[in-house]
């Protein structure tokens, strides 16, 4: 068993140490490829200034292209700090500064010119040639030279690609392996170009004994300095690198001990957990499930205020939060029924109340009438025989619903009694499409409207005003709207009525006859997207209006109302 975790264990460092690997080949295959194409670049410059190359381009353009490819290489790269190209024709960065001086003085630079091979990879130095001042940063460099195509020993220029040292120890950290561990990464010489280690304490001193072992394979067999340590290799095909992780053994034995331990320890602290979620999942399925039907036995026997307790899994929670759901919509129609009856009652004792004896006024009225043309007074006798059509319309409690030309003769009647009152001062028009004239509308709903225009528009003018009725028809049904060019209404008198209007979502208003007991009808007869729009400007005028269903009335409309109460009723489900 501790054999197969150690190999297990040796096969997961191994494919660590091979991503690593996979990505410095990556890298180096991208820099060898923009390698590739400057070099191309610099040998066409070579042989064009000879005369012996392609002339369709011209030298200046030509030079500057070269700069910006430089500065294309160098985004698409990251680990790539800065690159250079010297030769006969100038020299060129990928940045914005170069000192050409400072770097072909450094030594590592004259023994790569020096060096027989045409790549060389130079370890960790600062790059003061990139700055202005200071030091520079810190960088690997990969120098390439240039060979003439015409002669195999010339020189003709140098790239240089600076690698970012710490986006490279980035790279060889990216990938976990044991506590203690040692990865060196080598070019082609044995030279150390970086190294990192986990908690161990690697000086400079052990890591140069390591490499004595590691150059002398004598980290095997006993007595072997490196025999404590469990040794990985990955070659980097791009520049020879070599990449090399060393991991104690002797940490990965007790990291195994500890691991088997804990193994032990977990399972059997599994079981014992395993065995307690048994009993309290258990329980908190089932106690839950009881709880819930118990509650559902006292809303049964009519306890519906009850409410189950939301908890258990997602099944009981879904049955508790709709038993709740259930309970409360009861309550609420419970509520609302109540609510109607008692509305219905008292609605049914004041059409009653209304009923008493409607005859004996309608007499009184006559009797007055009558008593002003016998003296010759036809003022009374007009208002007389008006209230007594307004007292007929109003107390036929049977018909709440009538038409459009009972409704606007209700108006006129009204109309008649205010122009005995305001003489010349009050101008009234209709403008009605006489094919709406039998049209269905609810009782008492444009005087109010013609009565608010009166008192507050026309009254507060002493030279009086106009009233203009209109009915046609809209894309809503039919629009009734009551216009008057009196005082109007400043905006944040509007404004106020608008909200009050807002506020007001259908609920009976009492006894009152003003815009909010029309609003409030229009919502409960017609539907609650119905209402009353007011549009008013402060002293030029005033226009209210509202929307009501085409409907054309008949002797069957009559035996609806009379029996549902309302022939809108249908309507009124469906909103």
């Amino acid at each position: 068993m501790g054999h197969y975790i150690s190999r297990q264990i040796d096969f997961y460092q191994e494919q660590n140490l091979k991503q690593i690997g996979k990505t410095l080949d990556s890298y180096g295959e991208n820099i060898q490829t923009a390698q590739r194409i400057l070099t191309g670049m610099v040998i066409e410059q070579e042989l064009f200034q000879k005369g012996t190359g392609t002339r369709r381009q011209k030298n200046s353009l030509y030079l500057q292209n070269i700069e910006s490819v430089l500065r294309n290489i160098r985004r698409t790269s990251p680990i790539i700090s800065n690159i250079f190209m010297v030769y006969d024709g100038g020299s060129y960065t990928s940045s914005s500064f170069f000192s050409k001086e400072s770097l072909v003085q450094k030594a590592w630079y004259k023994e790569a010119l020096l060096s027989h091979e045409n790549t060389v990879t130079v370890q960790c130095h600062k790059a003061d040639y990139q700055v202005y001042f200071g030091e520079g940063p810190e960088v690997i460099s990969l120098v390439k030279k240039v060979i003439s195509p015409n002669d195999a020993k010339t020189i003709i220029g140098v790239i240089i690609v600076d690698l970012d040292i710490h986006l490279l120890e980035e790279t060889l950290r990216s990938h976990t392996f044991d506590d203690d561990y040692l990865i060196l990464l080598r070019n082609q010489e044995g030279e150390v170009l970086e190294s990192i280690c986990g908690e161990g304490k690697y000086t400079q001193e052990y890591i140069e004994k390591a490499l004595n072992c590691l150059d002398r394979e004598t980290y095997t067999g006993q007595g072997g300095f490196l025999e404590d340590f469990s040794l990985h290799r990955y070659g980097v095909a791009s520049y020879g690198w070599k990449l090399e992780a060393m991991v104690s053994k002797e940490n990965l034995k007790s990291q195994f001990l500890i691991s088997g331990g804990a193994f032990i320890g977990i399972t059997l602290l599994t079981l014992l957990f395993s065995s307690i979620l048994s009993y309290l999942l258990a329980r908190r399925i089932t106690r839950p499930m009881q709880r819930l039907l118990t509650h559902m036995e006292k809303f049964s026997e009519g306890d519906f205020h009850v409410r189950a307790k939301e908890e258990g899994n997602r099944d009981i929670l879904a049955l508790s939060k709709g038993f709740n759901k259930m309970s409360r919509r009861i309550r609420h129609l419970m509520e609302d029924l109540r609510i109607k009856e008692h509305e219905s009652a008292n609605a049914r004792l004041r059409e009653l109340q209304a009923q008493i004896n409607p005859h004996f006024l309608y007499n009184t009225l006559e009797t007055i009438r009558s008593l002003a043309l016998r003296n010759g007074v036809e003022s009374i006798a007009d208002i007389a025989k008006s209230m007594a059509l307004i007292f007929r319309y109003c107390i036929n409690s049977r018909d709440e619903v009538g038409t459009l030309r009972e409704e606007l003769a209700h108006v006129k009647s009204y109309i008649n009694i205010q122009k005995i009152r305001y003489k010349n001062r009050l101008q009234v028009s209709f403008y009605v499409d006489e094919e709406l004239l039998d049209n269905c509308i609810i009782k008492i709903l444009v005087q109010p409207l013609v009565e608010n225009a009166i008192y507050h528009g026309i009254d507060q003018k002493r030279e009086g005003g106009k009233i203009s009725i209109f009915c046609h028809k809209s894309p809503e049904g039919v629009e009734i709207a009551v216009e008057d060019n009196g005082m109007g209404m400043k905006p944040e008198v509007l404004r106020s009525l608008q909200k009050q209007l807002h506020e007001c979502q259908g609920e009976r208003m009492g006894d009152s006859i003003g815009l909010k007991n029309v609003h409030s009808r229009l919502k409960l007869y017609y539907g609650r997207e119905r209402g009353l729009h007011i549009e008013s400007v402060y002293e030029q005028g005033t226009r209210v209006s509202f929307d009501i269903p085409f409907v054309m009335y008949s002797e069957e409309d009559r035996r609806k109302e009379m029996q549902t109460g309302s022939i809108f009723a249908e309507r009124w489900e469906d909103v």
